[in-house]
């Protein structure tokens, strides 16, 4: 297996390339065209396909590999989630394509058929499709127990009128569905052999500071959002920062560490609009509307799509913080994390384990098994609890009378990594917290040691990562 095809097998599907949270930008074409395979990530999947000869050469895969620039962007954002480098995957592509050009190969055409003529007088001709090399990139997901499934058409709709529109037409011919919003679901909930109905177009965020609320249409990333929040002073309590916030919230609710304060599932929201099955339209706020959060043993079917989504807004502390509690084992940590939750100290409490931690601050996987090593080996950290609060919150942590890692030594940790995990000094540790597990955070001036021994910097740490990323990692290439 080539380099480029091993790359591709591997995209974990985060969908991390399609927002720029590294600011460095996103994929022009995938912002234009908006199918999954426009974005790296489809890319990745349309080249394994084609070099294993999954799929034909179709007009779609052609144009698919022309509109990549070969701008390098999906490198920085792939690098920094996964250490993958799938411009060197896009390149093959365009290689593939180019030679199979040149050998004579046929480029097969999609058949334009009536349910896709009706499809495209509903949404426009660009965002309806049979071709296989769009189908191909909704076929599937990371689970392992969900089979493929290659679905005969993709379309996107703007709009609620438009998704109703469509429902009612698929009613009409017996077609089945399946809605799809990020695709970062790895249950298999969101392929479908008949019509995938992609949200991405619909990304309208629509804010009520007044009501302390925003809403948000179902093609809406957490990260998106969030970002757009915290302008304004705010946060959300969201999904992983590439799930769609519409599709997380009502898929599954919401579960994170900020559920300490927050809440969970429907403490969220506010209310939300759906088209039925049916076509028809209604809200959760409706005196008959179904309760989506009820148990039950039968199966459910779905409600409808979710076309909008009023979202609590947090006002944001300007005093806020965090800290990290270290523990010698994850019993005593659960304890610790009850009862934060019990006495409502912070606004987020979490238990983290080193392999999270390591991988989390680490840009590359050796360096992530060296840090992993020295906080457990050097340390002796078997995991962390997370809190995150204000003023009050972190003064109430320190009287609980455990040592923590504050945001300053934590800082000096991050960019001091390549030291760490060869710092001499780290074996005195063992000396310094004779009394107790973890008092060496407590001497006056170990924040200062640690600063001098580790010499954090931007620098330091992006001379791990390949050498022509280096720049952009913060040192001279």
């Amino acid at each position: 297996m080539n380099d480029a095809l091993e790359t591709a097998k591997n995209c974990r599907h985060y969908a991390m390339c399609k927002i720029d949270f590294l600011g460095s930008g996103v994929c022009a074409s995938g912002v234009e065209r908006r199918y999954v395979s426009y974005f790296p990530e489809g890319r990745m999947d349309l080249y394994a396909a084609l070099a294993e000869q999954k799929i034909a050469v179709t007009k779609g895969a052609l144009d698919i590999a022309a509109s990549c620039s070969l701008c390098g962007k999906c490198d920085y954002q792939c690098y920094f989630v996964t250490g993958m480098r799938p411009s060197r995957v896009m390149k093959a592509l365009k290689t593939h394509i180019a030679e199979y050009l040149a050998a004579g190969g046929a480029v097969e055409a999609a058949v334009e058929d009536r349910l896709l003529r009706q499809l495209r007088d509903i949404v426009g001709d660009l965002w309806a499709s049979n071709d296989r090399a769009i189908a191909l990139t909704y076929s599937h997901d990371s689970c392992a127990l969900a089979p493929a499934k290659m679905p005969a058409y993709v379309v996107m709709p703007d709009s609620c009128e438009e998704i109703s529109a469509i429902l009612k037409l698929l009613n009409g011919s017996g077609t089945s569905w399946v809605a799809r919003a990020n695709g970062t679901n790895v249950l298999g909930a969101h392929l479908d052999e008949g019509v995938v109905i992609d949200l991405n177009r619909m990304k309208e965020i629509a804010f009520d500071e007044k009501n302390w609320c925003v809403t948000v249409g179902p093609g809406v990333a957490a990260f998106d959002l969030q970002r757009e929040a915290v302008k304004r002073g705010y946060r959300v309590n969201v999904a992983e920062p590439a799930a769609l916030v519409c599709g997380s919230m009502m898929n599954s609710g919401i579960l994170s560490l900020f559920a300490t304060a927050y809440g969970a599932s429907a403490d969220n929201f506010v209310d939300a609009h759906f088209v039925a099955p049916d076509g028809s339209t209604f809200s959760l706020n409706d005196k008959d509307a179904p309760n989506l959060y009820s148990f039950s043993w039968c199966e459910q079917q779905t409600p409808g799509i979710c076309t909008a989504l009023k979202v609590k807004l947090h006002p944001v502390n300007g005093d806020e913080k965090g800290v990290l509690v270290p523990f010698q084992g994850l019993e005593e940590a659960l304890l610790f994390a009850k009862e934060c939750a019990v006495r409502r100290i912070g606004l987020a409490v979490g238990v983290l384990g080193t392999e999270y931690i390591s991988s989390f601050v680490a840009p590359t996987q050796k360096l992530a098994a060296d840090t992993r090593n020295a906080l457990e080996h050097k340390l002796g950290i078997a995991c962390m609890v997370l809190v995150i609060g204000d003023e009050y919150a972190i003064e109430s942590v320190a009287r609980m009378g455990r040592p923590v890692f504050d945001q300053r030594l934590f800082a000096a940790l991050s960019l001091g990594l390549p030291s760490l995990r060869s710092a001499g000094w780290l074996d005195l540790i063992a000396e310094l917290s004779a009394d107790a597990p973890f008092s060496y955070l407590n001497i006056e001036g170990f924040a200062e040691l640690a600063e001098a021994a580790l010499a954090p910097s931007a620098t330091q740490i992006a001379q791990e990562v390949d050498p022509d990323l280096r720049a952009f990692f913060g040192a001279p290439g």
